[in-house]
């Protein structure tokens, strides 16, 4: 990862380039490197604000969740239809059992981008809570959609797993 996202950097240096390195460390989990590229970022394009979302994540990646939270919600104050911010602000709140309000963010976030992402993330949060008929909902609308996480369809086969759902759990297995 780290050598084919250097050499896209290396042959093109544009701010989406930048962006798409630091996105990449963080998909894979390398924080450090992310958190090297999100400086060198930030140094050459200390305006454009799609760096408060990168370090929103890097934030929550490293656990500084209140710090997280500041940084998407400064995001989300220069632009309220950035489905992704509202996504990432769902799940922050999520972290800090701000059950509700996470439910209420990825709702947002749903409504601007309806992704397979934002929905295992709701209903993740709706299972917390124990709204396990919403989480369903959200499940059953994405285990066909090829992008959809493995977690989704895992996920929905644990909640059938229960013995009152044997039927939905047949029912489950022949559709996958």
């Amino acid at each position: 990862v780290i050598k084919y996202a250097e050499r896209l950097l290396a042959v093109e240096q544009t701010v989406d380039n930048h962006l798409l390195l630091v996105q990449t460390y963080l998909n894979t989990g390398l924080v450090k490197e992310a958190e090297q590229q999100l400086a060198s970022f930030r140094e050459r394009y200390p305006t454009d604000s799609r760096g408060l979302l990168l370090g929103a994540w890097l934030s929550m990646k490293q656990g500084h969740t209140k710090e997280a939270l500041e940084l998407t919600n400064k995001r989300l104050e220069r632009d309220q239809n950035d489905a992704t911010a509202w996504q990432l602000r769902g799940q922050v709140n999520y972290m800090l059992s701000e059950y509700d309000q996470s439910i209420m963010d990825l709702k947002r976030s749903k409504v601007l981008l309806d992704t397979a992402t934002t929905r295992l993330l709701l209903s993740k949060t709706y299972l917390k809570i124990g709204r396990t008929e919403d989480a369903i909902t959200e499940l059953k609308s994405i285990i066909e959609d090829p992008q959809a996480p493995e977690e989704a369809r895992n996920l929905l086969e644990r909640i059938y797993l229960n013995p009152k759902r044997k039927e939905a759990l047949d029912d489950f297995y022949s559709k996958v």
